[in-house]
């Protein structure tokens, strides 16, 4: 009949149990190979290699890249912000130019609903054409000129 194999585990609990000073003993050595190897992987290292000048001139070339991207794109983020201001300045005018307009429209409209009325035509004959009606007189006043500029001399 074959022997059944045992496991690590079993065989270390095993062996602890019946010899405990050899497993003390298997435990340091252990821990002294494992320091060696940790001492000769220290001393096969070696120390870090100093860049060279083309290393150093590919990391200041790829730093001015980036930072020639960054302000390539802070510069089109500026337009825009610069675009669209002067897109709701231009709306701000042409809504302050469109009640001007719609003011302007609502008085016109008003004038033709007076037109065929006798007081507004009678008023435009009077105001534009300097029309009297009969017993009247018509007395035309100078224009008043500026002379603040004579007097300034």
């Amino acid at each position: 009949m074959a022997k059944k194999r045992m496991s690590r585990s079993q065989e270390y609990v095993k062996k602890s149990v019946s010899h405990p000073s050899k497993t003390q003993e298997e435990r340091e050595q252990r821990k002294q190979k494992r320091e060696m190897e940790v001492a000769r992987k220290k001393a096969c290292e070696t120390p870090e290699p100093v860049p060279s000048v083309r290393r150093k001139a590919k990391n200041l070339r790829k730093r001015l890249m980036y930072l020639a991207v960054i302000i390539v794109l802070l510069l089109a983020l500026g337009i825009q912000v610069y675009h669209i201001y002067s897109l709701a300045k231009e709306r701000e005018e042409l809504t302050l130019n469109r009640y001007a307009l719609e003011k302007e429209r609502d008085r016109l409209e008003e004038e033709l609903n007076n037109v065929n009325s006798t007081e507004y035509v009678e008023q435009q004959a009077r105001e534009q054409l300097k029309l009297i009606m009969p017993g009247e007189t018509l007395y035309i006043f100078p224009k008043k000129e500026d002379n603040s500029n004579d007097e300034d001399e």
